[in-house]
């Protein structure tokens, strides 16, 4: 603004300058046709004194109209050339503006999107917590059960068959004895309920022997279960070394209207179907 005013303001300066000039030039030619009519002066010498002198101050007026047309010029350049940078400023900074503009939307963007995924990752905690309170809720109760299933266990067997499944569960711990499989009750599960009883009844003790891959594996934690240093009571227990199951003669079951082949109810590793029979 104060650019634009100068430049309007050396304008106006400029035309009122040439006007003057005009009036003077004007005022000059009418002079030089006086110079042929002395009537108001008494002699010609006193004449042409009079209009030389007049002419002279004519001359210097113009003289320093021109310089000043000519700084006004200038001055008039000058400007031009303050407001063309300026446009070119102007330019460069909307265009600065732009990618302000561009760079804050997309910041807001950024933001909004992080938002959104907090708002997601957030709700997603919620979920895992109920989910982890449900699973700890599902896991007391499941021990619980465990718990109440062993204890009822125990009443099953005898105390010297408990206290030596106990035993062969600590050594295989402690010493990281590798093929065993554990107590035959524990490899399978009853698909029907109504099976539980007459699975039980039909394997009898036989459902706390522990399952081993072959002789050496039960000879190995004999010897630790005999080791007076290692175990003052370590109880009884029976194992069953794979190695040595023979089923060549079992008979084949022939189901009838009163009676059913008990495997179809067990649920076991295909590893275990001669252990099974």
């Amino acid at each position: 603004n104060r650019i634009s005013n100068d430049f309007n303001e050396a304008k106006e300066n400029e035309n009122a300058s040439k006007k003057k000039l005009v009036e003077i030039e004007t005022k000059l030619n009418l002079l030089y046709s006086k110079v042929g009519r002395c009537g108001k002066y008494k002699t010609k010498p006193e004449r042409d004194e009079a209009l030389t002198e007049e002419i002279n101050q004519i001359e210097e007026t113009i003289t320093t109209k021109e310089k000043q047309m000519n700084m006004t010029k200038e001055r008039m350049e000058e400007l031009k050339e303050e407001i063309e940078q300026g446009k070119e400023k102007t330019e460069e900074n909307s265009k600065m503006i732009s990618l302000k503009k561009m760079g804050l939307e997309k910041l807001k963007k950024n933001v909004n999107e992080l938002r959104e995924n907090r708002d997601k990752l957030a709700n997603n905690r919620k979920k895992l917590w109920r989910a982890d309170a449900d699973f700890e809720h599902d896991l007391t109760k499941y021990r619980e059960e465990l718990t109440k299933s062993e204890r009822q266990l125990d009443f099953t067997m005898s105390k010297d068959t408990a206290m030596g499944l106990q035993t062969v569960k600590r050594i295989v711990e402690e010493y990281e004895i590798e093929g065993v499989k554990g107590p035959l009750i524990e490899l399978f599960e009853v698909s029907d309920e109504k099976m539980i009883i007459p699975t039980e009844v039909a394997a009898k003790n036989r459902l706390f022997e522990v399952v081993v891959d072959d002789d050496d594996v039960a000879s190995e934690i004999i010897e630790k279960m005999n080791d007076q240093s290692i175990n003052k009571f370590s109880g009884r227990v029976t194992f069953l070394p794979m190695n040595r199951i023979n089923n060549d003669n079992v008979r084949e079951f022939t189901e009838t209207h009163d009676s059913t082949a008990l495997l179809q109810y067990l649920d076991y590793h295909p590893m275990l179907e001669e252990v099974m029979k």
